[in-house]
């Protein structure tokens, strides 16, 4: 942030306008599963069912409901579903999902992937099979919204247990979104905005990014996605933590011009 206050003093005269604001957040939600020993609690006590027979019939089971309930949905409300393995622009393909259809709200796409992630084995031990961490091969689902207040979002779902959370926002789409429910001039290119008519107004919109009732936000995509949270997973709620938090400063000069000669300045300046 040092270097950002010393850059804006040494260049004040060419910059009109400044906006500091979180960019590409994301955040994880962690069942109390997701600990071996809370998995084994589940399954013995509120499922009341041998740890085998949960591997071997229910996860599967669980994993099969999950997709299913996904393909319905985008059934329903006739949206795609699309099944894709390998490397893959998963917002890329959300975007131009949202352009090409036009979508104003709701549901855009869910995608389905293949992908190796922190779950669970069933292994022997002395007394009985005992449930340790390790890394399946399972089918992952990328639900994306148009969410009326956050912009476009993506909430990824793993369908084995421990069923881990992803949801990841966009600092930039969330003002936006806010700006033009306030009527307030923008241009946002390439998630930078390189208009701001009320600069001060939009900071101050900005700021309150990081006070919004995330868990609250959080809980009810949670709920969304994944059905077992409302039936056979309704004792285990979330744990939310953030994952990763981008900051941003957007920066506004006075003509194109100025910026084009301090930007050739920076290209050749030596290393």
């Amino acid at each position: 942030m040092n270097t950002v206050c010393r850059f804006l003093v040494k260049f004040s005269s060419l910059i009109v306008a400044t906006l500091h604001c979180f960019d590409r957040v994301l955040f994880k939600g962690h069942l109390p599963l997701a600990r071996a020993t809370e998995l084994e609690r589940f399954v013995d006590y509120f499922l009341g069912v041998r740890r085998s027979h949960f591997m071997k019939v229910l996860a599967p089971q669980y994993s099969d409901s999950l997709v299913a309930y996904a393909q319905r949905w985008a059934r329903k409300t006739n949206r795609t579903f699309l099944y894709r393995a390998g490397s893959f622009r998963k917002d890329q393909w959300a975007e131009k999902i949202l352009r090409e259809q036009r979508i104003d709200r709701g549901l855009v796409g869910i995608l389905c992937t293949m992908e190796t992630c922190n779950s669970f084995s069933l292994e022997y031990a002395k007394q009985r099979p005992r449930f340790v961490s390790k890394p399946r091969r399972q089918r992952v689902l990328y639900y994306y919204f148009l969410d009326e207040q956050l912009g476009l979002i993506h909430v990824r779902l793993q369908t084995w247990a421990p069923f881990t959370l992803q949801v990841c926002v966009n600092g930039h789409d969330w003002l936006a979104q806010q700006m033009a429910r306030l009527h307030m001039g923008f241009v946002l290119q390439r998630n930078a905005f390189t208009q701001l008519d009320q600069p001060v107004k939009a900071q101050r919109q900005a700021d309150r990014f990081a006070t919004l009732d995330w868990t609250k936000i959080l809980n009810r995509y949670a709920r969304l996605v994944n059905p077992l949270l409302r039936k056979q997973l309704a004792c285990q709620q979330p744990n939310w933590y953030v994952d990763q938090a981008e900051f941003a400063t957007d920066l506004l000069f006075s003509s194109r011009a100025a910026l084009s000669g301090l930007y050739q300045n920076f290209c050749n300046s030596p290393p």
